[in-house]
């Protein structure tokens, strides 16, 4: 009897303690903000030279262009790919000069919606984006404040950068408009110059306009064309789905909370859920997350957004924003990836990475995790305009809006790059290496 009593009165307290713990629990889960769920991750994963935390790697990849192109005259231009060393020394060396003067007011904005076209007799460095970034969100991003708060909204796709009267110009361009947001810095003139004379005394990856070539019923007369890539370092590239990183992604999202579901669908793909938020592991490589309640700490801008990513989805891979859509309420971001400096395309998927707000709050984030596996080293044997060509010879006569390198990327198998030719008639690869 007697034990039967001290039994009873054990499994009393037990219950006691379990209730009071997911009381505890719940207290903790409930009151603590969103954030510090999805955490900001450990940056061990980047490289440690670089000494970057997210928000400077936030930065890279909101101005990072999609081409940084040395105009050295109207016909003679040289490309800087983002494997090269140099490319670094300008982004970096951008970022620093412009912080550093804008932080400390040494600076001028000398026209809001100026006309702008390039001096012949000028040397340019010039940053090519595939879409229109808002100049506002550039600022805030890159000085943690509007400097331009006094205009009315700016979209620019270029940034030409270049020496003048002993100061630094930089020309944020929309080259729908052909207008133009001009700053002066009086201190960075001598690091425009040291970049280019760096640039000047390389011989390789030049390219011409197509104006330039007498390529005007060929081409747009702005449009790049490649004569010689000498110096462009390439690898034979396999990827394929990455298992572990599917692993860390699940514990950067979801860590060890005791209200974790996992559960397997009928086409094999992982689904992880606490509730609040949901993310599905295909067997592709793949992955979907989704945000289900609209709280507070949901609601973030498009800078946020991009931290919110690198902080959780990044590996390290070489991500830019390809494009910002925004209607209505809903707004995309979609990221691109590059490997060795040429834009890559995965398992026929034409966005790398795709973030969406909602009214202001993030909803989903779509994306790949891969392993990106490089094996023997390569270069180009059939150039830019061998390509095109040979394209001619094949298709008669072509108008082309523009020729790049590009990967197409296919799950285990090995992969070169190809010339993509976008024409009017749809897109056509050619082969750029002999195998």
């Amino acid at each position: 009897m007697r034990k039967s009593i001290i039994e009873n009165i054990k499994s009393i307290v037990l219950g006691i303690l379990i209730i009071l713990s997911i009381y505890l629990y719940m207290i903790v889960f409930f009151q603590n903000p969103i954030e510090s769920y999805f955490g900001f991750i450990s940056t061990s994963f980047l490289n440690q030279d670089d000494n970057k935390n997210l928000t400077d790697i936030s930065i890279i990849t909101t101005i990072n262009p999609r081409k940084v192109i040395y105009i050295e005259n109207k016909s003679l231009l040289k490309v800087v790919f983002s494997n090269d060393d140099l490319y670094k020394s300008i982004i970096n060396g951008f970022i620093d000069e412009i912080k550093r003067n804008i932080l400390t007011n040494n600076y001028k904005i000398d026209d809001y919606y100026a006309d702008f076209k390039k001096d012949d007799a000028q040397k340019y460095i010039n940053f090519e984006y595939s879409y229109f970034l808002n100049i506002h969100l550039f600022s805030q991003t890159l000085f943690n404040k509007d400097i331009f708060k006094n205009m009315m909204p700016f979209f620019f796709d270029k940034v030409y950068i270049y020496k003048s009267d002993g100061s630094l110009k930089i020309c944020f361009m929309n080259s729908t408009i052909q207008k133009a947001v001009v700053i002066s810095i009086n201190d960075g003139a001598s690091w425009i110059a040291d970049i280019m004379d760096k640039i000047d005394s390389q011989n390789s990856n030049i390219f011409s306009y197509a104006s330039s070539l007498g390529w005007s019923d060929l081409a747009p007369e702005d449009a790049l064309i490649p004569i010689k890539l000498s110096n462009l370092r390439l690898y034979e590239v396999k990827v394929k789905a990455s298992e572990s990183k599917k692993n860390i992604l699940i514990k950067r999202l979801f860590g060890d909370t005791l209200f974790t579901r996992t559960s397997i669908d009928s086409s094999g793909n992982s689904i992880i859920t606490d509730e609040r938020k949901e993310l599905v592991l295909k067997r592709d490589g793949s992955y979907q997350f989704t945000i289900l309640d609209k709280l507070p700490e949901n609601k973030m801008d498009i800078r946020k957004a991009i931290l919110f990513y690198l902080a959780n989805f990044y590996f390290g891979d070489e991500v830019y924003i390809n494009s910002i859509y925004q209607f209505n309420n809903e707004t995309e971001i979609i990221m691109n990836l590059k490997i060795d400096g040429i834009d890559a395309e995965v398992f026929s998927n034409k966005e790398f990475v795709r973030i969406v707000l909602n009214d202001g709050y993030l909803t989903k984030i779509e994306g790949i995790l891969l392993d990106i596996e490089k094996g023997r080293r390569t270069y180009i044997d059939i150039d830019g305009v061998s390509a095109i060509d040979k394209l001619k010879e094949t298709n008669g006569n072509i108008y082309m809006h523009r020729i790049d390198l590009k990967y197409i990327l296919s799950n285990n198998l090995n992969s070169y790059p190809l010339w993509e030719i976008k024409t009017k008639n749809g897109v056509i690869y050619i082969d750029a290496i002999n195998n």
